[in-house]
């Protein structure tokens, strides 16, 4: 292998890292995720210890993924605070709408959709 493609390879490679740097969340990201996160899962009362931190997880994981779309929709918010907002109000509005659809049967909910 010779040195202009080892220095090619580098500077490809150095060129992935940035922008995959760019896209990586930030720390406000993080830490409000986690703490909306907290709270959410401090308010049930689930006595399984597995079951909380599965609830943890998948309430930062909410967090972090929806809130660049928060934060494109609401320019106000920061990104901590659109972290923190998703992942305290995406999983329960979720959990709701998962109880509307089956209790809803299809010809039902297309009539919704479609109107009168």
């Amino acid at each position: 292998m010779d040195h202009e493609t080892l220095a090619a390879g580098a500077a490809a490679l150095s060129d992935l890292a940035l922008d995959a740097s760019a896209l990586w969340m930030s720390l406000d990201h993080l830490v409000g995720a986690v703490l909306g996160a907290c709270l959410v899962v401090s308010q049930q009362r689930a006595n399984n210890g597995k079951r909380k931190l599965c609830n943890l997880l998948m309430a930062i994981g909410v967090g972090l993924l929806f809130a660049p779309m928060a934060e494109t929709h609401i320019p106000q918010l920061t990104c901590g605070i659109a972290a923190f907002g998703c992942a305290l109000l995406v999983i329960p509005l979720s959990l709701k709408l998962r109880t509307w659809v089956r209790r809803l049967d299809i010809e039902q909910i297309l009539r919704r959709f479609r109107g009168p």
